[in-house]
């Protein structure tokens, strides 16, 4: 396991591309979670792995008496491709040179030019890797493999990894409602309950309205805490979970509900434990930053992608609980 830095190549006479992954981890919450977490797993391109067995025998033996021996072998193989996603820019030699003399402010202008691109990046892989389609090359979001009706691969059959909080309404609605102060401790006592079958160290995803309606929740409950992040900046707890805010694209209020005609007015709360024979992103370049000339132009290029899959090895280490209306209609 390591963190984006460790496994970036960037080409080290490039100023800007030294500066692209401090971009990319200030603008993606995901991508700051992972590598402040060590989430990032080194493999190829098209990686497998073996899930754990979670069969287990404990034996007795009497005295003297021996244990009999079982088979321990590699389970199904699992398989996974990364997908590779970045961006490319040519600057003309023209302004290159302005830039690079600072004349009339040009060096300014197109640096802040290409900062903006790299925010702009940063924000729509971060929204991929939660809702991306896993079509036409494009990266496949956790969203698709925590949707309720597929089993999660490498973990046991059967196994969703989604919790559906509608079936909890004390009113039996379509989602569990949240913005009803009635429902506040009987949602603490599920929550509790949902984020239990998470093992480890375990952190809250949550978008900004869920972020604010837990703080308030945990404040009438006494159970609002405060920890600090690699950085010394605070994080709320709640019931000593931290909740990390993530991007409202990446995790919208606009969730489908229970309806028949399903209405999309519900969020998720994600409780993960990312980690060794956990749950991981796989890449073989972290941030792969190029500065090249192209051979057709008078003009100097820069491209970057990022290559990556999610893995996931223990069914204990992710939930998703979904169908939460934390909104109201306006």
């Amino acid at each position: 396991m390591a963190n984006l830095i460790q496994l970036s190549q960037i080409e080290t006479n490039s100023q800007i591309g030294r500066e692209a992954a401090a971009l990319l981890l200030q603008h993606s919450p995901l991508l700051r979670f992972l590598n402040d977490h060590s989430a990032f797993e080194l493999d190829a391109v098209d990686f497998d792995w073996y899930p754990a067995d979670n069969d287990s025998n404990l034996a007795a033996r009497a005295r003297g008496g021996d244990y009999t021996a079982q088979d321990v072998a590699p389970g199904t193989r699992e398989t996974g491709s990364q997908y590779f996603m970045g961006d490319s820019v040519h600057i003309d030699e023209a302004d290159l040179r302005d830039w690079q003399l600072g004349l009339r402010d040009k060096d300014s202008h197109l640096y802040k030019k290409l900062q903006r691109r790299l925010r702009h990046f940063a924000r729509a892989y971060d929204v991929k890797m939660f809702q991306g389609t896993g079509l036409t090359n494009i990266l496949k979001g956790l969203i698709l493999y925590f949707d309720g009706s597929t089993d999660i691969p490498g973990w046991p059959t059967g196994e969703k990894g989604v919790i559906n909080a509608g079936s909890y309404d004390p009113a039996g609605g379509d989602s569990y409602d949240l913005t009803s102060i009635d429902n506040y401790e009987d949602f603490t006592e599920n929550l509790m309950k949902w984020a239990g079958e998470v093992e480890g160290d375990k952190y809250m995803w949550v978008n900004n309205a869920m972020h604010a309606r837990l703080t308030t929740i945990a404040r009438n409950l006494h159970l609002l805490g405060s920890t600090v992040d690699k950085f010394g900046m605070p994080i709320a707890t709640f019931a000593n979970i931290p909740l990390v805010k993530m991007l409202d694209d990446s995790m919208p209020n606009t969730e489908d509900d229970d309806a028949v005609s399903a209405v999309e007015t519900t969020t998720s709360i994600w409780v993960v434990s990312p980690g060794e024979q956990r749950f991981s992103f796989v890449t073989n370049s972290g941030l792969a930053w190029k500065d090249y000339d192209p051979d057709d132009k008078q003009s100097e290029g820069f491209t970057w992608e990022i290559r990556g899959a999610w893995k996931f090895e223990d069914q204990y280490a992710a939930r998703r609980i979904r169908n939460i209306k934390v909104l109201s209609a306006s």
